[in-house]
């Protein structure tokens, strides 16, 4: 195919043991996939698109069957019981139009076959690690054939947890299922149905703060949301929760410490109440570090909410609190829930001897609530719950031609509708700068408040597109197509608040305050053209060019300050150029292919978490930033050096950067030095025209060794390797030359040993995965928006690692064929 592709097969997934998309990713040249906070995050060529805004589609196209997954949830499915995967780089509009601006993931489900057959496998290893699949499929009658699968994955300890509930982090779990039918009711006829569920669940992510200002003369908190205490991940480390100077997987999340107990214990230990005549024997005062005339005091004392005027709940500042480790919002378990359905029907129908009539409908549905913790810390201070429902419905009708005329085309049209309810709730549980209010008053009995978003929204798409395939020559080809797309987003933000009494245990009822109704409409054509030349028999040379839209839409982002982000981002748009060949050399032993690519990028959607001045609680910036460039060579291919030794092989260098980008926002230290500028005013921003772009390393390489021999005669051994090797990159390119955000180079290797009888069903094998045990930097960066430091220097920041060296067993059992 005169394509950049990389296919990998079913069995190579399976013996690999690759759970999902993004443990697959790790081994595919310029694939990125990584779980973040506050979503995932899918990139191909450095070209994807950030988890920070609720409503964005996928810049990297899903589909699974012919059936499109827009939503970067759906990318948590896991891989079962496939044919094969694979990876298509660079805009794709003429055969995966939706949003498919960096590239495309085609997903192919294994079908019965004509006779019985079943795989199951069973797996487990360290971090109690269990894998169990199992598929069965064949004939039913002549005419109709079923195949069933299924897949169990645990993952009982990911190297993170929490010292103060005693859980881990990041443990998984995930159930699935499929079954696939094919009816032939006539010989022209063959109808596809199939039914797959995915039950995903999650406690907490992975991730520790490697960066804290640990000075209580200079730590500070998010002056917006626990005004006067240190930073919390101070807090923490001077507590003994977590460990700032050593990467020991402690993570302070999910915690239900009240933050004046903690902060008095602290002062207690190190003497600071003694001789001070302000100090009560009986606790009527408490001792919390607080600011004085600007200045940090870290051992100062406020009273005792529950004693003095007012009381319980009042000093004599008229400060309110309720006790937040009480309260429910603020104690849960950090978890994922997710589940979807996922129902398709396809027809082909050979309507004669030269045309097939194809119809593709789809529905899917999910759910899913996470709860978070983002303030990262032990104490009670800051959560945050996300809902969402999806439902899509699409239908796609094709005809096409047979390939065995000079003129080959095919021609179609394709309908979309999707409802989308997402909603975010923000519990700020520690408003502690000042007295919380009721709509802007003063309410005596109340203590915290919680703002909320919902969006509402309605999407169509409709497009109509054809291709056609013109053999000039016997080894000269023009290919030709276009795509004319139209979509529309119709959605109502509704800004919600809830508020919690002094003595609550609960936030109440949700209340509307704001109702936005929002529209944006586009369409576009877009082309793909080409030209293929058999220069030999075994050597193609190809050249391509293609164009892509990635639709604009709404801001779901936190209303911490009590208002919805009334902004609307624009379309992404993109047009490349690819020149490549691929080739069958050496007799038949080695495939080798290779591709040029030049990709722009025009209004180029991101969303990025900003914490400055001016916005001292932060807030999530989504926009469209200017332009970007990705550039660079990708190769792969096989060799069979000898009978029993196949190497497989890819590799990418790269190069992309924005090529206009001003009015980025700046790193904590730009903004700290921008606002010591007497020169400078207002919010600081930064040029980042010329800049790489994350998650994008220069070059990459990929080994897949894979050497078959006998023992003994009546066994047969296969050792299989999976070697990758990096440049580093920036984890983002926003905000830069931040040290922690970066990623140095590293590589990682998985060897898979299996043993079974000649012509036997089963074999038995060994599995090393990051055998090296380097454990590399997966994600991370600035985490500022709770733990800050007054001195000139970034703020806090915390890195995800990789589970390390872990090793076990699997069985593999076959029948049939």
């Amino acid at each position: 195919m005169p394509i950049s592709v990389t296919a990998v097969t079913g069995d190579h997934l399976l013996r690999g043991g690759f759970s999902d998309m993004e443990d697959f990713s790790v081994f595919v040249p310029n694939l990125h996939m990584r779980d973040t906070f506050t979503g995932q995050v899918l990139a191909i060529r450095g070209i994807g698109t950030t988890a920070g805004n609720e409503a964005f589609e996928s810049a990297v196209a899903i589909f699974h069957d012919d059936i499109y997954y827009g939503r970067d949830n759906l990318g948590q499915n896991a891989f079962f019981d496939l044919e094969r995967v694979e990876v298509l780089r660079g805009p794709q509009p003429l055969f995966f139009g939706q949003s498919a601006t960096a590239g495309a993931l085609n997903v192919v489900s294994r079908t019965p076959g004509d006779s019985l057959e079943s795989n199951l496998q069973v797996a487990y290893g360290d971090d109690e690690e269990l894998n169990m699949e199992f598929g069965i499929g064949g004939p039913v009658t002549d005419n109709f054939g079923l195949r069933f699968s299924t897949r169990y994955y645990e993952l009982g300890t990911n190297h993170y947890f929490n010292p103060i509930t005693g859980r881990d982090q990041a443990t998984k779990e995930n159930t699935s299922a499929r079954l696939l039918g094919i009816w032939e009711p006539a010989a022209t006829v063959r109808v596809r149905l199939k039914y797959e569920f995915q039950d995903v669940w999650q406690e907490g992510v992975g991730g520790e703060f490697v960066r804290c200002d640990l000075d209580p003369q200079s730590s500070t908190s998010n002056a917006a949301i626990t005004s006067g205490f240190n930073a919390l991940c101070t807090l923490d480390h001077l507590a003994g929760v977590i460990n700032i100077n050593e990467l020991d997987g402690a993570k302070g999340n999910q915690g239900p410490v009240d933050i004046y107990d903690r902060a008095a214990a602290l002062n207690a230990a190190s003497g600071a109440v003694f001789g001070d005549p302000n100090y009560v024997a009986d606790g009527s005062y408490r001792l919390v570090p607080y600011l004085r005339d600007g200045e940090l005091v870290p051992f100062g004392f406020l009273p005792n909410p529950g004693s003095g005027p007012g009381a319980p709940g009042c000093c004599d500042s008229g400060y309110l609190r309720a006790n937040l480790n009480e309260v429910d919002e603020m104690t849960r378990p950090e978890e994922r829930f997710f589940d979807s359905n996922v129902y398709t029907a396809r027809v082909d129908w050979d309507i004669s001897d030269n045309i097939t009539l194809t119809s593709t409908t789809g529905y899917l549905d999910y759910d899913k609530q996470d709860w978070l913790d983002p303030d990262a810390s032990s104490l009670a201070v800051f959560t945050d719950l996300r809902l969402e429902t999806f439902e899509q419905t699409s239908q796609e009708i094709r005809l096409q031609s047979n390939t065995d005329s000079a003129f080959s085309w095919m021609a179609g049209a394709y309908w979309q509708e999707s409802d989308l309810d997402s909603t975010l709730n923000v519990y700020l549980g520690s408003l502690l700068g000042a007295m919380p209010t009721l709509r802007g008053n003063p309410d005596p009995n109340v203590a915290a408040v919680s703002y909320g978003v919902q969006l509402l929204q309605t999407s169509e798409w409709q497009s109509i597109f054809f291709a056609g395939s013109f053999d000039v020559s016997d080894t000269f080809r023009i290919n030709a197509g276009g795509r004319y797309q139209d979509t529309t987003k119709t959605g109502t933000q509704l800004g919600t608040d809830a508020y919690l009494t002094l003595t609550g245990t609960s936030y109440g009822a949700r209340s509307l305050f704001q109702s936005i109704d929002q529209r944006i409409e586009f369409d576009d054509f877009l082309p793909e053209v080409g030209v293929q030349w058999d220069a030999t028999d075994d050597v193609m040379l190809y050249a391509k060019y293609s164009e892509a839209f990635k639709m604009g839409g709404f801001v779901v982002a936190p209303p911490i300050g009590g208002s919805v982000d009334q902004s609307i981002y624009q379309p992404e748009e993109a047009e490349g150029v690819e020149l490549g060949f691929k080739s069958t050399l050496a007799n038949g032993r080695l495939e080798l292919n290779v591709a040029y690519y030049d990709s722009d990028y025009t209004n180029l959607q991101v969303s990025v978490f900003i914490v400055d001045a001016n916005n001292p609680q932060g807030f999530f910036n989504t926009t469209n930033a200017a332009a970007a460039e990705s550039k660079g060579f990708e190769f792969d291919g096989r060799w069979a050096i000898t009978d029993n030794f196949l190497l497989g092989f890819n590799g990418s260098i790269a190069d992309g950067q924005f090529t206009d980008y001003n009015g980025a926002e700046c790193s904590s230290l730009d903004d700290k030095l921008w606002n010591l500028n007497p020169n400078t005013s207002g919010e600081c921003r930064q040029d980042l025209s010329g800049v790489n772009l994350g998650n994008f390393p220069e070059w990459t390489l990929g080994l897949q060794p894979q050497l078959s021999f006998e023992l003994g005669g009546n066994y047969q051994a296969t050792l299989t390797g999976n070697l990758f090797f990096s440049d580093g990159y920036e984890m983002s390119a926003t905000p830069q030359f931040d040290p922690i955000s970066i990623i140095d180079s590293f590589h990682r290797v998985d060897l898979n040993f299996v043993v079974g009888p000649v012509d036997g069903n089963w074999e038995v094998g060994l599995y090393a995965r990051d055998l090296t045990d380097e454990r590399n930097v997966l994600g991370g960066g600035q985490n500022n928006f709770q733990s800050r430091t007054l001195n000139v220097d970034y703020d806090a920041g915390s890195r995800t690692i990789e589970r390390g060296r872990r090793v076990g067993v699997q069985f593999n059992y076959y029948f049939g064929s």
